[in-house]
């Protein structure tokens, strides 16, 4: 409000200012003087979509980097790794290694929801430390800390911090601490997984299953 106050009364002054100025001017224009205002409003009007220009191309290759106040930026997670433990040639598990996105504040895997859409429908899962009691979850992921000097976990809030989410799908039981779901992958099959925080910025990572899972006990996706 106060900001707003400000602004009004500078522009009462400015209205003021160009009503004596009327007043007083002469009728009279050099025609020198408006080439003059038209080659430099010209000018302004160039620069000012040149730099729209240079803006918007650099938005286009820095939005994951930049720092900003918003939250699709600054809050999400950065998915370091993907793993996929393979049991009686499927992918049975899935591991995740995750860390702060840069800029990111601290985030509590806690308040973290993933989708999980493959060939099979879409699930909700959520960790199995959370209080969450949203409907339509389907299953759960288990928190272990791999890097974390501070005992935060299941808290990031160093960006050398990382902890991993352990995801089992079907209903073997693969992961212990974590509720199952889905099915199994097969070979060459595709899962898309959008990784939300509480804060609501999302990432998206796309899983892919090698051909061949033959005498694999774990694969990268």
């Amino acid at each position: 409000m106060h900001r707003r106050q400000v602004l009004l009364g500078a522009g009462a002054t400015a209205a003021t200012l160009a009503v004596a100025g009327c007043n007083g001017q002469d009728d009279s224009t050099d025609p020198a003087e408006t080439d003059g205002e038209d080659e430099e409003g010209d000018s302004e009007s160039t620069a000012a979509e040149t730099e729209g220009d240079t803006a918007t191309e650099e938005g286009a290759a820095g939005d994951e980097s930049r720092e900003t106040d918003d939250p699709q930026v600054t809050d999400r997670l950065n998915v370091i790794s993907t793993v996929g433990l393979v049991a009686e040639g499927q992918v049975t598990a899935v591991e995740l290694i995750v860390a702060l996105a840069p800029g990111a504040d601290p985030i509590d895997l806690r308040d973290v929801v993933i989708q999980w859409v493959d060939g099979n429908g879409t699930d909700v899962v959520v960790a199995a430390s959370s209080d969450s009691t949203a409907t339509g979850v389907n299953g759960t992921f288990r928190t272990t800390p791999i890097k974390d000097a501070d005992d935060s976990a299941p808290v990031l809030n160093e960006p050398n911090d990382r902890l991993k989410l352990s995801m089992d799908l079907g209903t073997d039981d693969d992961v212990s601490g974590a509720d199952g779901f889905g099915e199994p992958l097969e070979p060459e099959a595709d899962a898309t997984l959008r990784v939300t925080t509480g804060s609501g910025a999302s990432s998206t990572v796309r899983l892919t299953v090698p051909a061949t899972l033959s005498g694999a006990r774990a694969v990268t996706l």
